[in-house]
C-alpha cells in the first residue's frame, strides 16, 4: 500500500528529518559536506511544506509513491532508527542520501506529469 504525502505519518518523519537538519546546521561539530546534505533537505521543505495541505501530491505523484523502495514514511524510518542506535556520521550521511533520493524521485514525478501541462510547475503546486 502506498503511503500519503497528506498523512500524519509522512508529516511526522519528513518532520524528524527536518529537525535534525536544522540543529546540524546550528551545530559547529559537523562537517561542512553533512552541512550541506542538511541544507539541501531544508530547500525541500519549501514544497513539501507540512503545515499546509500535500493532497495534490498524492493525486500527481502515484506511482513512485506505491514502489516499496519509494516508501518514504518506511525507509526513512528505517534510516532514522539506524542513526539513533548508532549515532555514526556514515548512518547520518545515509539518511540525508535516501531521503533527498526519494525527494528527487518524486520532484522528477511531478515534473514529468505536470510539465506537459504548464510551463511553470510552481504555479501548477
Amino acid at each position: 500500500m502506498a503511503f500519503k504525502f497528506e498523512s500524519q505519518e509522512f508529516k511526522l518523519k519528513f518532520d524528524q528529518v527536518e529537525s535534525l537538519a536544522r540543529s546540524i546546521i546550528e551545530d559547529d561539530t559537523y562537517a561542512e559536506s553533512i552541512k550541506n546534505l542538511a541544507n539541501h533537505f531544508l530547500t525541500a521543505t519549501r514544497v513539501f511544506n507540512t503545515n499546509l495541505d500535500l493532497s495534490d501530491y498524492d493525486q500527481y505523484i502515484e506511482y513512485s509513491r506505491k514502489q516499496p523502495v519509494s516508501d518514504f514514511v518506511k525507509v526513512v524510518d528505517q534510516a532514522l532508527k539506524k542513526y539513533k542506535n548508532s549515532n555514526l556520521e556514515s548512518d547520518l550521511i545515509y539518511l540525508f542520501d535516501i531521503s533527498l533520493n526519494l525527494i528527487n524521485i518524486y520532484f522528477s514525478e511531478l515534473t514529468f506529469i505536470l510539465g506537459g501541462l504548464s510551463n511553470s510547475i510552481s504555479l501548477e503546486v
